[in-house]
């Protein structure tokens, strides 16, 4: 399965389709905005608090002519059914969990299978691909199944909704799922104000809730919440002092060489966000890592862009590079959606602005480096950027789970999975999810509910998927955040690969 072909060498400013059709790749784009400002004080944002949370659980029953084994409600029990071979990921599947059977919420378990759901943008201002959504989805219980496996004699159905990039649509979807198709857990897919909303929800009706680590301050009181990768506040400080530390000053101040701002022997960072107050954690997190790397703090400045689809976005963009030119900025802190990244990168590349980029989350997957390796590589080239998984082209040359392959080989047509073109980084975080709930249901043992689902999460098992970094879940305050770890990826434009995979799992500098 070559990439050969996926990457063009050539430089070239992208269509506005070809733009719009990775506006299709948010994954940490915020649900609102206001008018650009560049600002040097950090105000703090607000969470939600204990006096939001419900402990009511969700209805036992089972769909429409069906029954889930020991519902809430008076479900009746029966015998866990015990079949299947090894289960991919590490243990058995007959699970290595210690939480006792006994009183508790069971919906979602039916005889013949477990239900899961997962919510994520497929319409709306920043979409995600629904077709690597519609595949991936599924890719890991497949692969499962074709082995000859289950998971406590069951399958796993995956229900997947549109959320539409919508917070109040997003809890929708996710009583729906939880009422309607009975879903045992849920899963967050993208979009940090959606994830803020679909937790606060199921921590109302006692239903667990797995999302990518986004943000802290958002979902931190929801004991049914757990992160399945590094927050972005946790990444902040580990991408500060890898810059400051790692680069040191000498090879940080190297703005823009030939273009409007030259090296002046000083350092200047700024970090461009969405503006939503889930992201102000995050800001507060790169803050501290500047701070104890010992970056004078005069330096650092904020700008936060409009939405997507506000029809300000582009002056907003203009301005802030305009600004960032004059002041001199060496270094720019992307954490907007991928659509956003691409314009800004291209307009500032345009004017002859350009920076060292680096990122946290995964605003910045393989397809917008392919696109900024295409049409500004003097500018993307070098980029920096955390992710909770390893770089594509590695994980497709077998570097990093062969069987993620076979499975795609096995599942998949080719023309739409080996171009990084076409959602393969979805299709490989899903697979990887997937890989952590499976490890999650071992760890909770056949007769789980939910209760003890989060139970013996909080026991502290390591959950080990070799895609992922490694979990541990404790009970203490904030400790369903459960890594800090993050692979560090490189761009490499001009070459075969996009992304390139230096370091990782890496906790710190």
């Amino acid at each position: 399965m070559s990439e050969a072909g996926a990457f063009a060498r050539r430089r070239r400013r992208a269509s506005p389709a070809l733009i719009a059709a990775f506006a299709a790749l948010s994954m940490t784009a915020a649900a609102c905005g206001q008018l650009p400002g560049v600002h040097q004080e950090f105000a703090s944002g607000t969470g939600a608090t204990q006096d939001d949370l419900g402990v009511g659980p969700a209805a036992g029953e089972g769909a429409a002519g069906e029954e889930t084994v020991g519902g809430a409600t008076g479900g009746r029990r029966r015998t866990t059914v015990r079949e299947g071979g090894a289960a991919g990921g590490g243990g058995t599947s007959e699970g290595t969990g210690t939480a006792a059977p006994g009183a508790g919420d069971r919906t979602g378990i039916f005889r013949d299978r477990i239900v899961i759901g997962i919510h994520a943008p497929v319409t709306g201002a920043a979409p995600v691909q629904a077709q690597a959504f519609e595949s991936g989805k599924d890719l890991y219980w497949r692969w499962l199944e074709r082995k000859g496996q289950s998971v406590f004699g069951r399958k796993v159905e995956v229900v997947f909704k549109d959320d539409t990039y919508s917070p109040s649509v997003a809890a929708q979807r996710c009583q729906e799922m939880a009422q309607r198709n009975k879903a045992f857990l849920l899963i967050g897919g993208a979009g940090t104000d959606q994830i803020a909303a679909c937790a606060r929800y199921t921590a109302q009706n006692g239903i667990p809730y797995l999302s990518a680590g986004v943000t802290e301050e958002g979902v931190a009181p929801y004991k049914s919440y757990f992160a399945i990768s590094a927050s972005y506040r946790s990444q902040g400080p580990i991408l500060a002092q890898m810059l400051l530390r790692k680069f040191g000053a000498s090879r940080l101040d190297q703005v823009s060489p030939g273009g409007i701002a030259q090296p002046d022997g000083q350092v200047r960072i700024a970090m461009i966000r969405a503006n939503t107050p889930n992201f102000d954690d995050a800001e507060a997190g790169f803050r501290q890592g500047l701070q104890q790397a010992g970056f004078n703090m005069s330096n650092f400045f904020v700008y936060n862009l409009p939405k997507e689809d506000s029809p300000t976005l582009r002056s907003a963009i203009a301005a802030a590079i305009q600004d960032m030119a004059a002041r001199g900025i060496d270094v720019v802190n992307t954490l907007i959606a991928p659509v956003v990244v691409i314009e800004f990168v291209q307009e500032a590349d345009s004017r002859g602005y350009r920076p060292r980029y680096a990122a946290v989350g995964i605003s910045t997957v393989n397809q917008v480096s392919n696109i900024l390796c295409q049409s500004a590589p003097e500018s993307y080239d070098g980029a920096d950027v955390f992710f909770p998984w390893p770089g594509w082209p590695e994980v497709m040359q077998g570097r990093f789970d062969p069987e993620f392959r076979q499975a795609v080989e096995a599942f998949e047509d080719a023309q739409s999975v080996n171009s990084v073109q076409s959602g393969g980084d979805i299709l490989l975080s899903l697979w990887g999810t997937m890989k952590v709930v499976h490890q999650m249901f071992l760890a909770a043992g056949p007769e789980m509910t939910r209760q003890s689902f989060v139970s013996a999460l909080e026991g502290g098992k390591l959950l080990s998927t070799g895609v992922y970094p490694d979990l541990r879940y404790s009970a203490s305050q904030g400790a369903h955040f459960g890594t800090k770890s993050v692979y560090r990826l490189e761009v490499e434009c001009g070459t075969d690969r996009a992304f390139h995979y230096r370091e990782g799992p890496v906790s710190g500098y």
